[in-house]
This record gives C-alpha cells, sequence and structure tokens, in this order.
C-alpha cells in the first residue's frame, strides 16, 4: 500500500470513530434528558365532610276505623231468690243464635316511641234468640227475639310491630249502650206456662254498661288501607237501672270483627 493511500484509510477510519461518539453523546444527552422531565408531585389527601340527613317516616297520627262483626251471646240469668224455678225454665225456652253489629271508629296515636292508641266511636249490635215454649192452651210458640243497641265506645290499646307486614293492635272498650229495639217473647215468673210479650215485662235495662277486649291482626299493610281481623269478648259490667226488675240478665258474647283502618 502506498502512503498516500495508507492516509486515506487512517482518514476514513477517523471519520467513523469520530462519528460514532458524537451519537453516543447524543443518545446519551437524550436519555437524560427524559429521566430529567418527569415531575413527581405530592399533595396531602383532602378530607370532605359530609352530612348525612336520614329522611324520617312520615306518619300520620289519626285513623279512621270501619267494622262489621258476628257473635255468638251467651245469657247470665240473674233473678230473685222466690223466682228460681222460672230461671230454670226460661234457659229450656230461649237458645242463642248468632248476632251482628257494625259501627266506626276514630283512631288517634299521640307522637312518640310508645304505640299507645286511643279510639272514640258509634257502634250497632243486634243479639239474636229462639224463643220456643208451650202456652197454657198446650199450642207451641215460637218466636224471633230481638235486641238492638246502640252503643258508644271509649277504647285505649298497644299497636305492636306497627311498621311490619303484620302487626297487632291489643285493646280493651268501654261501651255504654242504649236498648232501641226488644221484640219477642218470655215467659211470665209465676205461671210459667203463660207467654208474655217482652215489651210488656220491662225486664230489659234500657241502659247497659259493658266492657270488650280483643287483638286486632292488621294484614296487608300499606301506606293508607289496613285490613284487620279481631277476635274479642264482650262482657255485661253494670245493668244501669237494673233494680227495677225481679229479673234480669247479661249478655257476654265472644265473635270475631273485621275492618279496615284508613290514614288519614
Amino acid at each position: 500500500m502506498s502512503k498516500e493511500n495508507k492516509n486515506r484509510v487512517i482518514l476514513v477510519l477517523s471519520f467513523v470513530m469520530f462519528f460514532n461518539g458524537a451519537i453516543a453523546q447524543q443518545d446519551s444527552l437524550n436519555t437524560g434528558n427524559e429521566e430529567d422531565s418527569i415531575v413527581y408531585i405530592y399533595e396531602p389527601p383532602v378530607l370532605i365532610n359530609r352530612t348525612v340527613t336520614k329522611k324520617e317516616e312520615i306518619f300520620n297520627h289519626w285513623f279512621f276505623e270501619l267494622t262489621g262483626s258476628v257473635f255468638t251471646h251467651s245469657n247470665a240469668h240473674r233473678i230473685c231468690t222466690e223466682c228460681s224455678e222460672f230461671k230454670s225454665e226460661i234457659k229450656k225456652s230461649i237458645q242463642p243464635k248468632m248476632g251482628h253489629g257494625t259501627g266506626a271508629n276514630l283512631m288517634y296515636m299521640p307522637p312518640g316511641k310508645i304505640n299507645l292508641i286511643y279510639s272514640f266511636g258509634i257502634s250497632y249490635a243486634s243479639f239474636h234468640e229462639n224463643f220456643k215454649h208451650l202456652n197454657a192452651n198446650a199450642v207451641l210458640i215460637k218466636s224471633q227475639n230481638k235486641y238492638n243497641y246502640l252503643d258508644l265506645n271509649l277504647g285505649f290499646g298497644y299497636w305492636a310491630f306497627r311498621k311490619r307486614k303484620i302487626s297487632f293492635i291489643i285493646n280493651g272498650k268501654l261501651i255504654g249502650s242504649r236498648l232501641m229495639l226488644n221484640q219477642g217473647n218470655t215467659l211470665g215468673y209465676s205461671n210459667f206456662s203463660t207467654v208474655l210479650d217482652v215489651n210488656t215485662t220491662n225486664r230489659d235495662a234500657n241502659y247497659v254498661l259493658s266492657g270488650k277486649v280483643g287483638v286486632k291482626v292488621l294484614l296487608f299493610n300499606n301506606k293508607r288501607i289496613k285490613f284487620f281481623m279481631e277476635p274479642f269478648t264482650r262482657f255485661n259490667m253494670t245493668s244501669v237501672l237494673k233494680y227495677k226488675a225481679n229479673y234480669y240478665l247479661d249478655r257476654w258474647g265472644k265473635g270475631v270483627e273485621v275492618g279496615l283502618i284508613y290514614v288519614l
């Protein structure tokens, strides 16, 4: 190789080495710039205070109740000592039947967590009996005895499990009754073969004070209308003016009441 060619080779190699070094330096600079361009920002967490308001239940405290009932009754005979034979005879002649009633009540529940409920209402009750007896002429006399009462009542109770689908109202009532109608037959005191009209004997008190206890079972509870069924017992507490007659009776009933309660 001549000296001139050798110089050319050295020049080319020098140029290549310079060019490769420049590229490596540029890559190093670029890499450093990319790392230097990443910025990390640290900020403290932000706490946001929010007040959560629980929506209270909208609950009305007034209710209107419509009822219908069927019941059976038994007669507790109270009688003077000299009329004891009459008592056994009248029991043979009278057979109580199924009675019925209807009514309307306004109920109120005071605000608060105690589920007490008060009521005031008016109702109608009809007691029915079969009368059958042989008169003095050996003629069998039959009649359908009926006693209709107009009632005013005051009630007090406790509503258990009110917010559930099935709830209960345990209640008691004080009932003042006015005899509106009595028709049918009864027996004479001394002569048991004598059949008398009940209107002429004055044996049924015009005013009666009674009590009633029951448990309402409320079904299909919704916001406005609640249906219920209530087994109950009704009993006479006293018969006003009961001492006007030597004989009178207390009517004790038990039955089932059904109806609906409307939220006002």
